[in-house]
């Protein structure tokens, strides 16, 4: 091999062609120019937003669904405002590279230009956060940074790349190189997974729970494994839609809040936590979601997640994938006979009694219900959709109805609650998925975070579409306030034509105050080729996730 002497910057860019990865979710700022310079002469694809936090949100959109990480992009000042995107890509799990800028790095630490710590700022919501002094060393702490963050339980990780090592010339022979094979996995013991089979065995009433560190898991082998038993399978998160909410063992949501129907767990003798933390949604294990009687297995390729269960019976690191088709294949070597469990039968009842209050609720004469609007999509919609559900009363009701039936597109807040990320991961989705329709639900409160995202989808000719609820209120916090406190203090907000902002920046817009429109005016919207906003004057309703906070919280 010849010598061959390149910028810093160019080893960047061919790591990144070297992955496969060719656009970056970005704003620019003085100490990632001439990076971008050169990533933009290779034929790389910018994104260029109008906040730093909707930019991670976009590369955490768009590497969920590419499976593989996204790339975002900042100068000092900008990676401060990135915080947010990467926390919630860290909760997510999601795979991203987060590069930022900084002075040249022979001045760090003497007051440099716009100097923070940003390794320390990010260090609490990223898998990895370091910083690059050496330039030799460039793309082995990118290959490090790419293999974090799509190993075990996925996440965002980050590098602080000084100006002088983007610019510094390096000679081929002096770079660190790491040769890696394929991302490695973990399998567990056949004994181990043995004895899984045996608690199964002995169980009357299984449940199988597909969580958020799940998303290696192939549908053919948890679709096996479940029906070879005949248990119900609930999913969350990454998860939604490996197994689809349309097969027959298949319950939906596994957060019992938000999904009634998934409370039948209760009635479970054995629960096998895939990738699913035993968190606050399963009552960390306790009753009333989950009975003291019951059994529970856990796997997990994290040990810091298996060490914060304080109630298994059996749990095992390892990959959550290979344990599933490791125990689908050991079933499909015994004689296995079907079980008859009672709890399908409460499954069932669940569902069709929640369905059937959703499909009844409706507004007053022409008022719309948030309801309304999701029963009028729903005749709208097809399979090859992405839908992302913003937290707001009236994206939880969505969350509530419209099913997940493919892997990657359906996607809501998670655990944490975050909001001001749904406009822009719209946008990342779309990015990802040029032929299919991406749809946001979001509120008017979680839209105002980042709604002027509509301006970079309309630069970039970005085709998604963003719902907003608009009830004027903060919802899910303003039904505690007023039932609890009846003072609904800071939770009301005025009636804002939305729609005219996303016509202001070019982009389609409409507004719908009748129940009677909302058939015309939802398929002219979808059918509308180039991004919009609709906004729907909703009246204010606690959803399905609201509700049981109310039916359960004291105070």
């Amino acid at each position: 091999m010849n010598s061959m002497k390149k910028s810093g910057s160019e080893y960047i860019a061919e790591f990144l062609e070297s992955k496969n990865i060719d656009t970056v979710f970005t704003v620019a700022g003085d100490h990632i120019l001439h990076l971008m310079d050169v990533l933009s002469n290779r034929g790389f694809r910018f994104v260029d937003t109008r906040h730093e936090q909707a930019a991670v949100d976009m590369a955490n959109a768009w590497g969920r669904i590419k499976n593989t990480p996204g790339i975002s992009m900042f100068t000092t000042p900008g990676h401060a405002n990135a915080i947010p995107g990467l926390t919630l890509a860290h909760q997510q799990l999601s795979p991203v590279i987060n590069i930022s800028g900084c002075a040249d790095s022979n001045f760090l630490g003497m007051g440099a230009p716009q100097e923070i710590d940003q390794i320390g700022m990010a260090a609490p919501v990223t898998k990895k956060s370091s910083i690059i002094l050496n330039g030799n060393h460039l793309l082995s702490e990118l290959e490090s940074s790419y293999q974090l963050s799509l190993s075990g339980r996925r996440g965002p990780t980050h590098l602080t790349i000084p100006v002088d090592i983007q610019t510094g010339i390096y000679d081929s022979y002096d770079m660190s190189v790491q040769k890696r094979g394929n991302i490695s996995v973990q399998f567990a013991a056949d004994d181990d997974v043995y004895k899984c089979y045996e608690f199964i065995e002995k169980s009357s009433n299984p449940v199988f729970i597909l969580g958020n560190g799940a998303h290696d898991v192939i549908q053919s082998d948890i679709e096996g494994i479940v029906e070879t038993l005949n248990c119900p399978v609930l999913n969350e998160m990454s998860a939604r839609g490996i197994i689809p909410d349309s097969h027959e063992l298949s319950y939906g949501l596994s957060d019992q809040r938000a999904n009634p129907t998934a409370r039948a767990m209760s009635e479970a003798d054995l629960i096998i936590l895939l990738g699913k933390e035993l968190d606050f949604t399963l009552d960390y294990g306790s009753p009333p979601t989950i009975s003291k009687n019951t059994k529970i297995i856990q796997i997990d390729p994290d040990e810091i997640i298996l060490s914060r269960s304080k109630r298994t019976d059996f749990s095992l690191l390892c990959s959550v994938g290979v344990f599933v088709s490791q125990l689908n294949h050991l079933l499909s070597t015994k004689n296995v006979s079907k079980k008859d469990p009672e709890i399908i039968k409460t499954f069932k009842n669940n569902y069709f009694q929640h369905m059937d209050y959703l499909q009844n609720i409706t507004g007053k004469g022409e008022s719309i219900h948030s309801m309304d609007v999701h029963r009028e999509m729903s005749k709208l919609l097809d399979d090859q959709n992405c839908l992302i559900f913003e937290g707001s009363d009236f994206a939880f009701y969505g969350a509530s109805y419209y099913p997940s039936e493919r892997s990657n597109r359906w996607f809501v807040n998670g655990v944490l609650g975050m909001i001001g990320w749904g406009v822009p991961y719209g946008i990342g989705a779309k990015v990802a998925l040029p032929d299919e329709q991406v749809i946001v639900f979001t509120g008017d409160g979680a839209s105002g975070f980042n709604l002027m995202e509509i301006d970079t989808a309309v630069r970039n000719n970005i085709n998604a579409k963003i719902i907003i609820g608009c009830d004027s209120v903060w919802g899910i916090d303003y039904h505690q306030q007023v039932q609890f406190f009846e003072n609904p203090v800071a939770t009301n907000l005025n009636f804002v034509n939305y729609e005219n902002i996303a016509k202001s920046v070019g982009a389609y817009g409409d507004l719908i105050e009748k129940k009677s429109e909302l058939g015309i005016k939802l398929k002219k919207f979808l059918e509308h080729k180039g991004p919009g906003l609709i906004n729907i004057k909703t009246e204010p309703s606690p959803s399905p996730l609201t509700q049981h906070i109310l039916n359960t919280k004291e105070y």
